[in-house]
Parts: C-alpha cells; structure tokens; sequence
C-alpha cells in the first residue's frame, strides 16, 4: 500500500465529510462518494484496500450527512427523538412568576427507541447502525440539553428581575415580551407557560395599586378592599378568584410593607418616594431637601403610628462627609447660609431643627444645631468641635503622652461632675453623646492652641460654649437653660409660667398648682417637662404638662425673687402651710 495514497485518500475523505456536513442532503451525499470512490479508484491500493477503503469512507459520510442533519434540520431529532417534560408545578396561592419558572420542568431532549427502527428518507441516518446512530444522537442531545439549560436559566433571570421590579410595582417596557407565550415555550411545558402568565398578568394588574396600598391608613385600605369587593360582587366565579387573588397579593405586599417600616422606617420611606433618596448638598438647595423628610416623619407616624426621628444614616454620612471635607469655618457658614435663604420661614427651621435633633449622629446633629443657630456665640461653638472631629486621634494620643492612660477616665469624670446631673446617669445614651460633643469641643480647641490643659475649668467653659449655660439646679432636678439666659431670669421664668400653667389645668385650689412640688427634664429649644419622682407629671387628658420658657410670662405670678432669708423661710413656710391643709 503506497503511503501517498493512503494520505490522498485520507484527507479527501475529511474535505467530502466537511462539505457534507455543511449540506447534508441525499443528492450532496451521493455526489461527494461518487468523487471519494474516484479518488479510491485512482490510487495504487490493491483492488481490496480499495474495497475496505470505500466501505470506511460511505460510513465516515454517512456519520457526516446524520451530524449536519441533527444540527440543520430540528424536525429529524423530532423524529428520533422525544422532548420529556416532569410534573407541571402545582401553583399554589401566592406562587409568583420567578418562583413557577425556577421551580417548573425544563424538558430533556431523549432518544425514543420506538422511533430509531424507522425509515427517515435519509440515506446517511437510514444507513447506520443502530448503535452509531444512538451515539450521534445521544451527543447531539448532551449538547442541546446544556444549551436548552443555559437558555432557561437565562429567562429565569430575566423573569426574576421583571418580578422583583413588578413587586416595587414597576412595570419594564418589554414585560409582555418577557411573559409571551412564543418566549415561554421554548422551555417550559404547556401547562406551565399558562401557569406562569397567569401569575405575571396578576402582577401586571396589581402593579399600579402597590405603592398606594403600601402606603395607606388602615382606614383607607379597609375601604379600599370594600369597594373591590362590592364591585365584583356580581361577577362570575372564576372572575370573583380573581379579584380575591388580587387582594390577597395586595395584603401580602401591604404586610411585608409594614414590616419593613417598623424595621426600617427611612429606607420604608425612600423606598416608597416619600423622601429624596439623597441630601442635595448644593447651595440653596439643602432646606429643601431636608423639609419632605419633616413632613414624610409626621405622616408616618399620624398614618400608621411609628415614630421616626432624624434623617437615615446614609445622608447623615453626607453631613458627616461634609463636615470632614471642608475647612470647619466654611462649613459653619454653609450650614447657616442654607438656614436664612430667601424663601426658608420660620416654620421651615422648626421643622429643620426636628430632623437634625433626631439625627443618630449626635455629633453631626450638635454640629448642625450649632451652625443653624441666630447666636454667633453658638456657631462659632461649632468651629472647635469640627476640628476636634477632624484631628481627635492625634489629640488623644498627645494627652496619653503627657497625662499617662488615666486622661480618658480623667475626661469622663470632669465632664460628668459638670452635666451628670442633668441625666439618668454616666449609661444615659444622651449623656454619652453629649459628653462627647463637650470633648470633641475641648479637643478642638487644644489643637487650635496648642494648650493641653484638662481641669474643671476648661470643661466648664466648653459646656458654656456648646449649650451657652450651665446646669441649674431646680426642686431636687437639674436642667439646661436656654442658651445666654441668666440662672435669675431662668428662674423666675420658670417658676411663674409653671405656677400659671399648674393653676390653668388643676385650678387655684388643687395641691397640685405648687411648682414647689415638680422637678424638671430638659426637653430642648427651651421646653420642660414636669417630673414626680422622674416620671413625667401628665394633665387629665394624659399628656406630659411642658413648660416653654419663651412663653409670655403672666403678670402677677409667684416670683422667686425673695431677697432675704427670712422671706425665703417666710414663703416656704406659707407654702409648706398651704400644702398641709391640701389646699
């Protein structure tokens, strides 16, 4: 046998299976074994090498022309193969689209055996072996499975995100497309392409009530449900599932929705357009994007009875940001700058003020509050506390090099000698945040000074300077005067509007009317609140009885200005007198 031919013949019978595969009809086939058993018929080989040669080469085309067919022309796997679906989902109540889809049968493309004894009219499949023609088939169909599964798993995907966002209640512009029979079939089952639409058109309907429901009183969904009902009370039974399947959805997604608002409440919000997603820290721009988070808090609360306070964490970090990025100075200014813009009332800085006192961040709340203030005293307070957020860490270590590892508890026993008594005790989570803008405050003015003394001194003068008073000592209580407002005007303010306010609610002959008989909480922007034995007095509505100390004081009320002892001991012994007879 002459190598030559045998390496002719050999790529010859490659290029003639080549172009067979490429088409694979009988006409092709029979032409290019006619030119293969020229080649034969042409070359040196003993007449039965060229025999043999031919009987391999008719087979090598007959594997050909069935590979092109089975990967051109899908009818002949049909015929010789089946595509095997399992069980259709059981939809039950609540089943969503994604959930049908991951959950539903694919489909395998299986060998049917019943069919391979069968005539297919093509030459190369009719002429294998029963055994060549599985092994082409069975890797054909690996293949297509693998394919059949990616393609599904990438609907799957599809279908998912198209659901999540007709959850939120967001229809896409190819929706439909997505959940069209013609797209669905390619991998899913009758029953389930139907199962799967079924559900996807629920969602489509209820889209549009989502937000709204999420977001209504529990009157208004109670009368919401009502009118449903009533209105498809003379519908047929299958439409009335109908209807009740889609208030059911819209339950489902109003329980998940208070759920995320008792855990959530400002993500509830943004979520649901009730608040801007950011902070808009342009300037003349900040008012306005802190005011809808003012009336979004006070619609959550009168609407479904949760309280929230301040603004979220994510734009408290864009204060927070700002703060650090910025010269404190600059800051300062911007901050006070957005609060007197032209077209920001007085009504606006209340609500503001609201926000940034319920802010988490006490820091950046006490930075705020400061830079916002009408006293220059109290924003220029803010400078120092800015530094001292900006430079603490090298701050504390020069004071542990100089006083030893003892300056934190020093710190903490200087400022609580100060202020303690104004809270619950050291755990007192205000105490805390407010100890440490009183700290970040002396911090900031050490690195501007270079001094690192740490005394009593220093920490009083730092309370001054960030609430602009000291503590007051009043019936046992210690309060907070409003900042620049003297401990004997603060008194006798506070003594003659509580004795006003007490006669007002219990009358002038009730025990209760004596302010002797209250201790006081702060509760901010010159309002307090009074205590018995630390608990809040309340009216006979049940509300907490509040002083505010910028109230118009009466004329002729109890003073306390008595400047003698003996008519200090004279008027305690009047109203230790009067309290006796329970007057």
């Amino acid at each position: 046998m002459s190598l030559e031919s045998e390496k002719h013949i050999g790529d010859t019978a490659v290029a003639l299976a080549l172009n067979i595969r490429l088409s694979p009809t009988n006409e092709n086939l029979e032409l290019q074994r006619n030119r293969g058993y020229d080649v034969i018929d042409k070359s040196l080989l003993t007449p039965e090498d060229k025999v043999k040669k031919k009987q391999a080469l008719d087979k090598t085309l007959h594997k050909s022309q069935t590979i092109g067919l089975l990967s051109n022309e899908p009818d002949i796997v049909g015929n010789l193969s089946s595509l095997v679906y399992g069980s259709p989902v059981a939809v039950k109540d609540g089943l969503s689209p994604d959930q049908i889809a991951e959950n539903a049968d694919g489909g395998t493309i299986e060998i049917d055996e019943h069919k391979l004894d069968g005539k297919t009219g093509y030459t190369g499949i009719d002429s294998l072996s029963r055994e060549d023609l599985k092994s082409l088939l069975d890797e054909h169909n690996r293949k297509t499975n693998a394919e059949r599964q990616s393609g599904k798993k990438r609907v799957i995907e599809t279908i998912k995100l198209r659901t999540t966002e007709a959850n939120k209640g967001n229809i896409s512009s190819d929706y439909d497309e997505v959940f069209s029979e013609s797209n669905l079939s390619r991998y899913y089952q009758p029953a389930d392409v139907e199962s799967i639409i079924t559900q996807a058109k629920l969602k489509k309907d209820i889209a549009p009530y989502i937000r709204v429901v999420e977001t209504m009183t529990n009157e208004e969904y109670a009368e919401f449900v009502s009118t449903v009902n009533s209105r498809t009370v003379d519908y047929d039974l299958n439409d009335r599932f109908k209807a009740q399947a889609f208030l059911k959805e819209l339950q489902d997604k109003r329980v998940a929705s208070l759920k995320e608002l008792s855990k959530d409440p400002h993500g509830w919000q943004r979520s649901r357009g009730l608040v801007p997603p950011n902070l808009s820290l342009e300037a003349g721009q900040l008012a306005s994007s802190v005011l809808p988070i003012f009336d979004a808090n006070e619609k959550t609360e009168k609407d479904h009875g949760v309280i929230v306070k301040g603004m979220g964490t994510d734009k408290e970090r864009q204060l927070s940001e700002k703060i650090k990025g910025e010269r404190a100075e600059d800051f300062v200014s911007y901050f006070r700058d957005e609060m007197t813009k032209e077209g920001v009332t007085k009504s606006d800085i209340e609500k503001i003020k609201s926000v940034v006192d319920g802010m988490k961040d006490k820091v950046t709340s006490s930075i705020c509050r400061l830079a916002m203030s009408d006293s220059a005293e109290a924003r220029a307070s803010a400078i120092p506390v800015i530094s001292g957020v900006k430079h603490r860490g090298d701050i504390e270590l020069k004071l542990e090099s100089s006083k030893g590892n003892g300056v934190k508890k020093l710190f903490n026993n200087l400022i609580n000698k100060e202020i303690g008594q104004l809270y619950q005790g050291s755990e007192d989570a205000n105490y805390k945040q407010d100890a440490e803008v009183i700290k970040l405050y002396i911090m900031g003015n050490m690195h501007k000074t270079g001094n690192y003394t740490l005394n009593g001194e220093v920490v009083r003068d730092a309370v001054k300077a960030v609430f602009g008073n000291t503590a007051y000592a009043v019936n046992g209580s210690y309060v907070m005067p409003p900042r620049g407002m003297s401990h004997y005007e603060f008194g006798n303010r506070l003594h003659g509007l509580t004795s006003d306010k007490l006669v007002g609610l219990f009358g002038d002959k009730s025990k209760d009317r004596y302010p002797e008989s209250y201790g006081y909480q702060s509760e901010g922007d010159g309002k307090y609140s009074l205590t018995v034995g630390g608990v809040y007095k309340k009216d006979k509505q049940g509300n907490p009885i509040v002083i505010n100390i910028y109230d118009e004081l009466p004329q002729n009320v109890p003073s306390l200005q008595i400047a003698t002892v003996s008519g200090v001991e004279e008027y305690m012994n009047a109203v230790s007198s009067r309290m006796n007879r329970g007057e």
